[in-house]
């Protein structure tokens, strides 16, 4: 009778080997050897849904660059997958495109590649203002403050 209850425990535990063990630890090797393999120029994948290209690998942290200029430092785990060229749904050019024009807020396409005369520095925008510069009613008075608006509380 209790050879019985040691076969059932023992296939249990292989159970468990097959079912949980084995296939996380093919993911770890799959992932090690995907790390092993990356390199600068490579297209990731990061764990936040980020799509960017990496720059420069250290023992621990990789830096991917998300746009032209724009690079951040993230830890080797976040890296999901290497990017295929048929994973990509957009193509990007590395050099500039006729019909971009240089904006004070980087690099954007604009239709023709003008740009309207309106757009100005953000002091006409009244959202854009803050209290403490950008507008010439602060006072002279360095000792002076703008009182901010009071809040309103509803009485009943």
């Amino acid at each position: 009778m209790g050879w019985e209850y040691l076969f059932l425990g023992a296939i249990f535990v292989a159970f468990i080997y097959f079912m949980m063990i084995r296939p996380q630890k093919k993911r770890t090797d799959e992932q090690k050897a995907m790390m092993a393999n990356l390199g600068p120029g490579a297209r990731v994948l990061l764990s936040s849904g980020i799509i960017g290209t990496i720059q420069a690998m250290g023992d621990a942290q990789v830096v991917v660059e998300l746009a032209p200029g724009t690079d951040v430092t993230v830890l080797k785990q976040v890296i999901v997958k290497v990017m295929k060229p048929e994973d990509e749904e957009f193509e990007y050019a590395e050099a500039a495109q006729p019909g971009i024009a240089d904006t004070p807020y980087g690099t954007a396409a604009v239709p023709g590649g003008v740009l309207p005369d309106d757009l100005g520095d953000g002091t006409d925008n009244p959202a854009l203002w803050r209290g403490d510069a950008m507008s010439s009613d602060v006072p002279d008075d360095p000792t002076a403050t703008i009182a901010p608006d009071e809040p309103t509380v509803a009485k009943n």
